[in-house]
């Protein structure tokens, strides 16, 4: 049925199989039973489910063949998430951005994007975006821009980013410290300073959802005290002010030395 909604050749449902799936509502009487060449999903979560295996199961050559049509993007992305809870997320991946580099040549870059919004969304998003960080930061940091744009553009409202769905980002780009290369550009900013944009957009949506002292909070304060921020630092002073039950002794005590010493400073923290 999934093949035959994407218009594609599909073998008919055999036996009582249909009228069974019918007596679970998993599919529903056609909206014009006249004209319907068949059964359809009840519901567009079926459907999603149906076309992801549909896809898994074609190595995504049902996708291609199907011209690709952008409501399919949601069961894509499913797809994705499913692919990489596989043990080897390394050639999950490369074969996932293979495939759809190719889907997008034909199809639009749009596509490109599906592998990384699944593995920004994926359960284990922080694991596997650990495992997987030489394959994002090869060839200059292409790929490790493009899950970092992704996290702005879809989780960060304004200057307030999602304190969920940013968490692995902050976790594995900032506070892991792990090798970014040479920096690359990102528009006007490197990706060390796009980093530090999403951990401060993070640390504002933990400010305002988060009342209670939080572990990851606690380790990004650790992982910018470390490095000894100078005081005239916009990005240490706005992240160690917006730490709430989280603020220590020593993060207190480097604000007060900028205080004291660097006053004119201090409007990243008013902000």
């Amino acid at each position: 049925m999934a093949k035959r909604g994407l218009g594609l050749p599909s073998e008919p449902v055999s036996g009582t199989a249909a009228a069974e799936l019918r007596s679970d509502g998993v599919l529903g009487v056609p909206n014009d039973p006249a004209t319907s060449v068949g059964d359809q999903f009840a519901t567009d979560l079926f459907r999603d489910f149906a076309l992801c295996r549909a896809f898994l199961t074609t190595n995504w050559d049902a996708l291609s063949a199907a011209g690709a049509p952008r409501w399919t993007i949601r069961a894509a992305r499913l797809g994705c998430q499913a692919a990489l809870l596989a043990p080897d997320k390394s050639m999950v991946w490369a074969d996932l951005t293979t495939q759809f580099t190719e889907i997008a040549a034909t199809h639009g870059d749009r596509w490109r994007e599906v592998p990384f919004e699944a593995l920004l969304t994926l359960g284990e998003s922080e694991t596997a975006i650990r495992d997987l960080w030489g394959a994002l930061i090869a060839d200059d940091g292409s790929s490790l821009a493009t899950l970092l744009r992704l996290g702005e553009a879809r989780y960060v409202n304004g200057t307030i980013g999602d304190a969920f769905a940013l968490a692995p980002l902050v976790r594995v780009a900032f506070c892991d410290r792990p090798t970014i290369g040479t920096s690359p550009q990102f528009g006007r900013r490197h990706l060390d300073e796009v980093i530090r944009d999403i951990v401060l957009a993070w640390l504002r949506g933990m400010a305002t959802s988060r009342s209670q002292p939080d572990e990851l909070r606690q380790t990004v304060r650790d992982t910018i005290l470390a490095d000894g921020p100078a005081l005239y630092d916009d990005f240490t002073i706005e992240a160690l002010a917006s730490l709430g039950p989280d603020l220590d002794d020593r993060a207190e005590a480097w604000l007060r030395a900028v205080i004291k010493d660097r006053p004119g400073r201090l409007n990243p923290a008013v902000e």
